[in-house]
C-alpha cells in the first residue's frame, strides 16, 4: 500500500502543479476553463495520498549483528587445521617407575649379555699395476747447467754486431767472415781484435772501387769505436771479384784511440 499511495502522491503533484500553471495562466488572460476543477481535485487526491503513505509505510529495520566471538575471529580453516594437526597427549604418569640399576660384572637372570662388536678388519685394496713396466723413464738431469763463458758471450756479440752494421749501412756488399780474437797485447781483460772479411761486388773503374771502399772501411771504424767499446784492434779485407774472385784487393787497418779508432795502415792491390 505504500507504494501505491507514493505512486499516486508523484502523480498528483505533478497534476496539481501542471493544472495551477494552467489556471494561472488563464487568469491572466480573464479566460474561465475547468482547470481550476482540476487542480482542486489533484490537490485533494494528493492530501489524501500523502496522509495514506504516512499511515501505511513501515520503515525496515536492519538486524544487528551479533557480537563477535572468540572463535568467529580466527581465520577460517585455521581452527580446524589445528585441531588436525594437534594430537592428544597423554597425561604423565604419577610417579615414575622404579630404576634398579646393577653392579658391573653380575648380570641379571633371565637375561644375555650382548656379544662383544668385533671390529672388522681392514683390507687394503689392491695395489694399481704398475703401468710404467717395460717403459724407461728418462735420466734424471744432474748438476747444473753449464754457464755460459763471458769471452765467448762477447765474441758472439760483436759478431752479430758487426753483421747487422754491414746490413743496414752498406749496400753492395757481403760479409763473407768474422773473427773476433782476444788481444793479447793488453793487460785489461776483455780487449778483442775484430776482422771482418767482405765482398763488394760492383762493377767499377779501379778509382771509384777504390774511394768506395775506403769510405766504407772508414765509416764502419767510426761506428765500431762508439758502440762496440771493447774492440781495440780493426782490420777490413774487401775483395772485389770484378778483378779477383780469390785475392783480397784492399785492407784497412785501425787502432782505438779514446772513444774512436784511427787508420794505422791500408793495403791497395787493386791498381
Amino acid at each position: 500500500m505504500a507504494i501505491f499511495f507514493s505512486t499516486v502522491l508523484f502523480f498528483g503533484v505533478i497534476v496539481a502543479a501542471a493544472a495551477g500553471i494552467i489556471l494561472a495562466v488563464q487568469k491572466v488572460k480573464h479566460r474561465e476553463t475547468k482547470a481550476g476543477r482540476v487542480c482542486i481535485a489533484a490537490a485533494v487526491v494528493t492530501v489524501v495520498c500523502f496522509v495514506g503513505f504516512g499511515l501505511t509505510y513501515e520503515p525496515s529495520e536492519k538486524p544487528e549483528d551479533p557480537p563477535p566471538t572468540a572463535s568467529s575471529t580466527e581465520p577460517e580453516g585455521l581452527g580446524q587445521a589445528q585441531g588436525d594437526t594437534q594430537e592428544p597427549t597423554e597425561p604423565p604418569p604419577a610417579t615414575a617407575p622404579p630404576v634398579t640399576t646393577t653392579e658391573p660384572g653380575d648380570t641379571p637372570q633371565g637375561t644375555t649379555e650382548p656379544p662383544a662388536a668385533s671390529t672388522p678388519e681392514t683390507t687394503e685394496p689392491p695395489a694399481a699395476p704398475d703401468q710404467s713396466a717395460g717403459q724407461t723413464e728418462p735420466p734424471a738431469e744432474t748438476g747444473t747447467p753449464e754457464e755460459v763463458d763471458p769471452i765467448e758471450q762477447a765474441q758472439q756479440d760483436i759478431e752479430e754486431a758487426t753483421r747487422a752494421l754491414f746490413a743496414e749501412w752498406y749496400k753492395n756488399t757481403t760479409v763473407d767472415s768474422v773473427t773476433v780474437n782476444e788481444h793479447l797485447g793488453t793487460e785489461k781483460e776483455g780487449d778483442f781484435v775484430l776482422l771482418v772479411y767482405a765482398t763488394w761486388d760492383v762493377k767499377n773503374s779501379v778509382k771509384m772501387t777504390n774511394k768506395m771502399l775506403a769510405t766504407y772501411s772508414e765509416d764502419f771504424a767510426a761506428r765500431v769505436g762508439q758502440e762496440l767499446e771493447n774492440v781495440q784492434d780493426l782490420s777490413v779485407f774487401w775483395t772485389v771479384p770484378y778483378y779477383s774472385e780469390t785475392d783480397i784487393s784492399v785492407k784497412y787497418s785501425y787502432e782505438r784511440a779514446g772513444a774512436g779508432m784511427y787508420e794505422t795502415g791500408h793495403m791497395i792491390l787493386v791498381e
